[in-house]
């Protein structure tokens, strides 16, 4: 029985092929001799014979799929699908024939790749070396093929890939298919690809921007950018190490932000120390800086909100932590807001008495924050408008973060025994036990 497959495989099917004028009456013999043959059952047959069959059928199974992407293809070629008042090929085989709509759509694109030049594979298909779902495989990748090699190279590529298919299924013979160009063209594979990448690179340089847009409706505003791969790179590697989230302080409590929040709050930081550092270029003769004014009635009452250049309110708590460390200009303004008369520039906790705070809080003395030096700014205990003095005693390092908690008035600090203790809110300990940062600092041998 399956010499009788193997006879009507290898000949009957190339005999139809070859003989144009009577193919149909050489395919419905061939039909006839497979219902035959599917006919009987196998019970009968040898463990070899049963195995046999099905490499026999499989074989078959290519061939006539040749047979009929053969035939697909020239009925897309000449429009039958349409002439015949269907809107196309894939709608005529459902039609017609029954069809996945799935399955119409890939047989016509396969019966085109084959058309397109790939007449190996199609022979290959013929003798059954090659299965349907491979073909499409080879379909696709050498069509891709083509698009970047020389015709020579394209024919070496679709001999390639007939030959793994001895030994390779549809998902391998993919695997082997991505790496198609590589194979056939190794040294201009890399030559694309290098160009391609410093293409890519070039147009995400010259895509980069930042915008700043402000809200309408309350303070503050989105940042967006578009970076580079060095760019991103660069913010995300440092975004990672500056927000990571800070130990818990000694009592278990963790801190409270999340991880987005982290994240901002470090790039504004970033900008604080850039502005801090003197280093930008000025503008007028006048270095960058943030301005806020107040009435002066206001910041003394810790009443009313503080104005920035560009428009928007601040709290009182906010203008006031602006305050500790910035630099205080005395303005007398018309009641039209027009200037009269500007007194001088007086600058807090810089030189020696910024250094002093260094040399003791060693970095953010808030207790439970890791926050280095180079991100903390001094704040008035006894605030310097209330005639809080600038000195040591008077003065603690915190984090632009913790500096906007500290004037919310819910904590306390005081320096005792040489350091900046801090007393919670009794919603957050009801004994409001006065604590340290130990991260800054080794434990104090009493309390």
């Amino acid at each position: 029985m399956s010499d009788l497959i193997r006879s009507v495989s290898v000949v009957s099917i190339q005999s139809a092929e070859a003989n144009a004028g009577g193919s149909v009456v050489e395919l419905a013999e061939i039909g006839r001799a497979l219902g035959w043959a599917a006919g009987p059952s196998l019970w009968s047959l040898s463990d070899d014979e049963v195995v046999g069959r099905v490499d026999a059928a499989m074989r078959l199974r290519a061939q006539v799929d040749a047979l009929l992407l053969k035939a697909v293809g020239e009925v897309d070629a000449r429009d039958l699908a349409r002439r015949r008042g269907s809107t196309s090929i894939r709608a005529w085989l459902r039609d017609a024939h029954r069809c996945d709509p799935r399955e119409a759509g890939r047989l016509t694109a396969t019966a085109r790749g084959l058309r397109s030049g790939l007449g190996a594979t199609h022979e290959a298909m013929a003798a059954g070396a090659v299965s349907l779902d491979q073909a499409r495989v080879i379909v696709r990748y050498v069509g891709e093929l083509a698009k970047e090699v020389p015709a020579p190279l394209v024919a070496q590529g679709e001999a390639d890939m007939i030959g793994f298919c001895a030994q390779l299924d549809p998902v391998l013979l993919g695997v082997v298919g991505r790496r198609l160009a590589e194979l056939v063209d190794p040294e201009g594979t890399q030559d694309r690809d290098e160009a391609d990448a410093v293409d890519r690179e070039a147009k995400a340089t010259a895509a980069r921007t930042a915008t700043l847009t402000p809200f309408d409706d309350k303070p503050g505003g989105i940042l967006r950018a578009v970076l580079d791969a060095e760019g991103y790179a660069t913010i995300a590697e440092w975004l990672d190490a500056a927000a990571a989230p800070p130990p818990p302080d000694p009592d278990g409590v963790r801190d409270p932000r999340s991880r987005g929040q982290r994240r901002a709050d470090a790039l504004v930081a970033a900008c604080e120390q850039g502005l801090a550092g003197g280093a930008l270029r000025a503008r007028g003769g006048v270095k960058p800086r943030i301005i806020v004014t107040i009435p002066l009635s206001s910041l003394l009452g810790s009443t009313g909100f503080g104005l920035t250049n560009g428009g928007h309110e601040l709290s009182p708590a906010l203008t006031r932590a602006l305050g500790c460390d910035a630099e205080f200009l005395t303005a007398v303004l018309d009641p039209d807001g027009n200037l009269l008369d500007c007194g001088r520039l007086n600058r807090l906790f810089v030189g020696k008495t910024r250094l002093a705070l260094e040399l003791r809080d060693r970095g953010c003395a808030w207790p439970g924050c890791d926050r280095p030096i180079s991100w903390t700014q001094g704040h008035h205990i006894l605030s310097w408008l209330a005639g809080g003095e600038t000195k040591t005693s008077n003065g603690v390092l915190l984090c632009p973060y913790h500096h906007r908690e500290i004037e919310k008035a819910e904590w306390k600090v005081a320096i005792r025994d040489h350091r900046a203790w801090f007393r919670p809110p009794k919603w957050i300990d009801p004994t409001q036990r006065w604590r340290l940062n130990h991260l800054h600092h080794p434990p104090p041998q009493r309390q």
